[in-house]
């Protein structure tokens, strides 16, 4: 079940939030990266053009926080790289070991992606205003297979635009939070104008 989460501490925080960000955008400058020390350059771990028929387009990356995987949203998959993210982890990785998403379902311009403790894949798929999941993502061995459940939708095929207690209308932003006992997912569910608490 989706429960609007409109009370006015939440609206408060959320508020407060969006004005940090709006100062940081002002002033924060951008630009090419440059050497400085508090700033230190970056390093280059996107070389796997090689991967994806000469493109390296992602849109949204996720650690995993226990087994430290990297799950890379590329277009309208989600690759899993089995070769823990540590400081020994390579400039050119090997090919990803799985990817989530065709032919089980098809994404329509995914925005996000968490994968929380138990290992489970979240994505946001916005065009298809639902969120869906995959359990045990962490350590799956076979790519392609279904989602395991949707949000704001009745089954995982369906991609109607909803509202109220059980719909989504193009989500986009989730953050999962499975520590200390807690099971939530927050969901910024943007055509709603809302946010919605799972």
């Amino acid at each position: 079940m989706i429960c609007s989460t409109h009370n006015s501490n939440n609206l408060f925080l959320l508020v407060c939030w969006c004005l940090f960000g709006l100062v940081l955008l002002l002033v924060v400058p951008f630009g090419e990266a440059t050497s400085n020390p508090a700033h230190p350059d970056f390093q280059l771990y996107c070389n796997i053009t090689g991967h994806f028929g000469g493109a390296c387009n992602p849109t949204a990356v996720f650690v995993s926080p226990t087994l430290h995987r990297l799950f890379l949203l590329i277009f309208n998959l989600v690759y899993r790289f089995d070769t823990p993210v540590d400081a020994s982890f390579p400039a050119d990785p090997p090919p990803p070991t799985v990817s989530f998403g065709s032919p089980a379902v098809n994404f329509n311009a995914p925005h996000a992606l968490w994968v929380d403790h138990s290992g489970t894949l979240w994505v946001s798929d916005s065009g298809n205003n639902r969120i869906l999941w995959w359990d045990n993502a962490e350590t799956q061995t076979v790519s392609g297979l279904p989602p395991n459940g949707a949000l704001g939708q009745s089954s995982i095929t369906s991609i109607s635009a909803g509202g109220g207690q059980a719909g989504l209308n193009y989500t986009w932003g989730i953050y999962r939070d499975d520590t200390g006992g807690q099971n939530l997912l927050w969901v910024c569910d943007t055509q709603n104008y809302r946010y919605v608490l799972a």
